[in-house]
């Protein structure tokens, strides 16, 4: 078994097609780097999180990373029962977002209703029966402008080069906001 600061070497140097976290104690600041890790990579196919005790706001800020992460495509995550309908809705929008992920396991023995796990295995589904091809990959991804708030089509370098800026703003605001995401719930867990 692999420790988390390796497991966060690999991921983060782009060194690792499968990282394999489960069963590891991650803390909130723990997490922070993870998802430093997974934001700056782009290798990364399969990710097992499976009993690491992650609930709805640990899947938000995943969620978050799903949205544009350029080759994962399978997620595992079952036996964290604090994953609720909000975490399967937080998932769902990222599945529907990634048509590259086409496997997210997130078990029976949680907190998510039979209705939300039908419409995560529905756009799963969609993602399998319907793959991208590379010339859709490039054309068909939606960032946030940061500065408008809307929603612009292409590749991150695409919208970056128009504006003038570098992509790596994209990834570092994508930092941003998940650091601000787990400062949030650091403050939630210590009633702080």
């Amino acid at each position: 078994m692999t420790n988390l600061y390796d497991a966060l070497i690999g991921i983060q140097e782009n060194t690792v097609q499968e990282a394999d976290l489960s069963d590891m104690e991650i803390k909130a600041g723990d997490m922070s780097n993870v998802l430093n890790a997974l934001a700056k990579n782009r290798t990364l196919t399969r990710l097992y999180m499976a009993n690491i005790g992650l609930d709805d706001q640990g899947v938000k800020a995943i969620a978050a990373t799903m949205k544009s992460h350029p080759a994962l495509a399978e997620l595992y995550l079952s036996r964290n029962p604090g994953i609720g309908d909000t975490g399967g809705e937080y998932l769902l929008e990222a599945i529907k977002i990634n048509r590259r992920i086409v496997k997210c396991q997130l078990g029976k023995k949680g907190g998510i209703s039979k209705e939300v796990l039908e419409r995560v295995s529905a756009a799963l589904q969609f993602n399998q029966d319907n793959p991208l091809s590379h010339s859709e990959e490039l054309q068909n991804t939606e960032v946030m402008d940061t500065r408008t708030g809307e929603g612009v089509t292409g590749t991150p370098d695409q919208m970056y080069k128009k504006r003038g800026e570098r992509s790596d703003a994209y990834y570092q605001n994508l930092l941003r906001e998940q650091q601000a995401l787990l400062e949030k719930m650091k403050k939630e867990n210590t009633g702080k």
